[in-house]
C-alpha cells in the first residue's frame, strides 16, 4: 500500500487546491500532513501554470490543531526532538506567508490551534458562517508561539493578548471584525466568494502580486530610509521589466494583458 494522502492536491486552471485530508479527525495536524504540505508547496513554488493557492479542508472541520496521538507521541520526545517538530510546523506556516503566489484559505469549518495558522498566513481568509477560531494552547499549559509572528502583524497585540492568553472561542463574524478574516458568507457560497478572488488574482500581473508580497512584509520591518530606496529600486524594476511593459502597453492599447484570462481566451 501507498503512503496515507493526509494531504490532496488538485490543480483547477490555474489554481492549486490543498485539501488536509482527515476528515474523521478533522483535519488534526501531524507529521506526515505537514511534510506531505510543504512538499507539494515546494514542488509548486516556481511553476508558471499555478498562480493562485488555496487551502481548505475535508469533511466539516477546517483544521482541529495537533493530533491527539501526535501529542501523546510527543510527551516522551526529548528537548532536541520536540525542537524538531516544532520546526517542521515553523517551516509550513513560513513558507506559506513567504509564498510567491496568492494564497487563499478557505475556512469550511472550525479552525483551532496550529488550524489558526493557516489564517494567520495566508493572504485572503474566506469563513463559512457555520466556522469558528480558538487558541486553546494555554489550556494546555502551552502557547501558540509558532504562529504568533503572522498573528501578531495580522490582528495586533492587543487582540492576540486576549485571545491567546484566554483560549475563548473567537466567532466566524468576530474573526472579521479584527482582521483575522476577510469575507465571512454563508457555508454553501464560499466556493463562490473564492472564485471572485480568483478571478482578481488572475487579472493581476504573477510578478507585480509575488512583488507586493514581499513589499507590505519589508515595509513593516524596516527603517523609512532603507525603505525608501527598495521601494524607488522595485517600481524601477518592474516599469522597466517585460511584465510591467506589457501591463502598461496593454492599458494605452486598451486589450488585456497577456496574463489575464481574457487575453488567453482569445488565443484559444
Amino acid at each position: 500500500m501507498g503512503e496515507e494522502k493526509k494531504v490532496l492536491e488538485k490543480l483547477e486552471g490555474k489554481v492549486l487546491r490543498i485539501t488536509l485530508n482527515r476528515p474523521f479527525i478533522r483535519n488534526a495536524l501531524d507529521s506526515d500532513l505537514m511534510v506531505q504540505a510543504l512538499e507539494i508547496l515546494r514542488a509548486h513554488r516556481d511553476d508558471p501554470e499555478v498562480r493562485v493557492v488555496l487551502f481548505t479542508g475535508a469533511g466539516t472541520a477546517f483544521c482541529a490543531g495537533a493530533d491527539l496521538n501526535w501529542m501523546r507521541k510527543a510527551l516522551t520526545l526529548s528537548y532536541e526532538e520536540t525542537v524538531r517538530d516544532s520546526a517542521l510546523l515553523a517551516d509550513l506556516f513560513y513558507t506559506i506567508y513567504e509564498y510567491p503566489k496568492p494564497t487563499i484559505a478557505l475556512v469550511n469549518g472550525p479552525a483551532i490551534g496550529g488550524g489558526v495558522g493557516f489564517a494567520a498566513t495566508c493572504d485572503v481568509v474566506i469563513t463559512s458562517e457555520e466556522a469558528f477560531f480558538r487558541l486553546s494552547e494555554v489550556r494546555l499549559g502551552l502557547i501558540p508561539a509558532v504562529i504568533s509572528y503572522f498573528l501578531v502583524r495580522k490582528v495586533g497585540e492587543s487582540r492576540c493578548r486576549e485571545l491567546m492568553l484566554t483560549g475563548r472561542k473567537l466567532s466566524a463574524e468576530e474573526s472579521l471584525e479584527i482582521g483575522l478574516s476577510h469575507r465571512v458568507v454563508p457555508h454553501g457560497l464560499l466556493e463562490q466568494e473564492a472564485g471572485r478572488y480568483i478571478r482578481r488574482f488572475l487579472a493581476a500581473g504573477p510578478q507585480a502580486l509575488k512583488w507586493c508580497k514581499e513589499v507590505i512584509e519589508r515595509v513593516g520591518s524596516h527603517p523609512p530610509e532603507e525603505i525608501r530606496d527598495y521601494t524607488v529600486d522595485i517600481i524601477a524594476r518592474l516599469r522597466t521589466g517585460p511584465e510591467g511593459q506589457e501591463g502598461m502597453s496593454a492599458f494605452l492599447e486598451k486589450r488585456p494583458p497577456s496574463w489575464s484570462p481574457e487575453a488567453e481566451g482569445k488565443r484559444d
